[in-house]
């Protein structure tokens, strides 16, 4: 069989200039070159050194050498990149068992970007059958997609997961998404992926206690390469551990609350327990006397007050600091329009008309409380 031997020299020749470079591009951004890549690039290694070859000249066989050896590298470097990543990402999610909601929010897209050097990370919530899109962290933040994306975030969109969207699949198979010509395929969203210049990217669903809690999207819009299937499996696990953890803080505070509850109404009840009877007290109680004081029984919250729900009584809160609705928002993560229903709500049930006056209402109501 007859072989042209400078055609076959120039494809070895282009398959380790194609490899090497991928290697770099990968090394610059902390990235990894994939394993389909690297799978193609071995079934081509193989075709081009296959026994059909062996007419080859020696100078040809240590050429397809020089390739199986830049192969070798570049599978160990991604190797060693994945190894990297995995630690790190392990690393930095322990950071997140003491923060605030609104610091979580900003640190959970932060991480994962600088960890796998990404361009931009998108991070949402997820309210019944709305995806909403909250906060996003960007490599370069005053590049023009970044600045674009981060405007559209401020208008606080809500979005549908209906029909065929790929954040509805996403959510419906709790598997994560590599989506290639978003641009151009007929059930994405577009806003973003328009605003952002992400023609490909990758997405992940977070799942709190089995229930789907929110999505990371990411892209790396103005690099070399798009999203490869390594970095969405980063993504994905990533997701995994940050749920995992959202779970086990989100059980923690269930059973302070629990305690704190518990150590409350033991405290109301050995009031009431007869002289020389037995205390209802807890141990941790009655050694720790600096704990929330025992409430009267006498002691009434103000009738307005006492029909807002949860969730109204904790936006009363927020607003009680001085808090805007975006910044409320975003530390109960909600939309703002939520937020605003929450406001209008508390203002009829406590019959005011304004915020101020319903602040100072919730100021009284808590002296009220101290004082009797």
């Amino acid at each position: 069989m007859h072989y042209d031997r400078d055609d076959h020299k120039e494809r070895v020749k282009a398959l380790t200039e194609r490899i090497r470079a991928a290697r770099t591009e990968a090394s610059e951004n902390g990235a990894a070159i994939g394993s389909r890549d690297l799978r193609a690039y071995r079934k081509t290694i193989d075709q081009l050194a296959s026994p059909r070859h062996q007419t080859m000249p020696p100078a040809f066989g240590s050429d397809v050498g020089i390739l199986e050896s830049e192969w070798e590298r570049s599978l160990q470097q991604d190797w060693a990149t994945n190894t990297r990543v995995i630690n790190e990402m392990e690393a930095a999610v322990l950071e997140f068992q003491d923060l605030r909601r609104g610091e979580y929010l900003e640190q959970v897209p932060r991480i994962i970007g600088e960890i796998c050097g990404f361009q931009k990370v998108l991070f949402s919530v997820v309210q019944g059958t709305h995806w909403i899109p909250v906060t996003m962290w960007a490599k370069d933040p005053s590049e023009i997609t970044a600045i674009r994306l981060d405007k559209y975030l401020k208008d606080n969109p809500v979005i549908r997961l209906v029909g065929r969207l790929p954040e509805a699949e996403m959510a419906r198979r709790r598997r994560p998404l590599l989506v290639m010509n978003a641009l151009t395929d007929p059930h994405t969203h577009k806003p973003p992926i328009v605003l952002s210049n992400a023609t490909d990217y990758a997405g992940a669903p977070l799942f709190v206690d089995g229930r789907i809690a929110g999505f990371l999207h990411i892209d790396r819009a103005i690099q070399a390469r798009p999203p490869n299937e390594t970095d969405m499996l980063w993504l994905h696990r990533y997701a995994s551990i940050v749920a995992g953890m959202y779970s086990i803080t989100l059980s923690s505070r269930r059973e302070k609350r629990t305690q704190t509850n518990f150590d409350r109404v033991s405290l109301m009840l050995n009031e009431l327990r007869p002289c020389g009877g037995q205390s209802f007290v807890s141990p941790e109680v009655q050694q720790n006397k600096s704990g929330p004081a025992p409430r009267k029984f006498n002691q009434v919250e103000s009738l307005p007050m006492s029909r807002l729900s949860a969730r109204e009584y904790q936006v009363l809160q927020e607003l009680s600091k001085g808090m805007t609705n975006q910044a409320i928002a975003t530390e109960l993560c909600v939309s703002i329009h939520t937020v605003r229903t929450h406001v209008r709500q508390i203002l009829k049930k406590m019959r005011v008309t304004n915020r101020a006056a319903a602040v100072a209402g919730f100021h009284s109501a808590l002296r009220e409380r101290s004082d009797g």
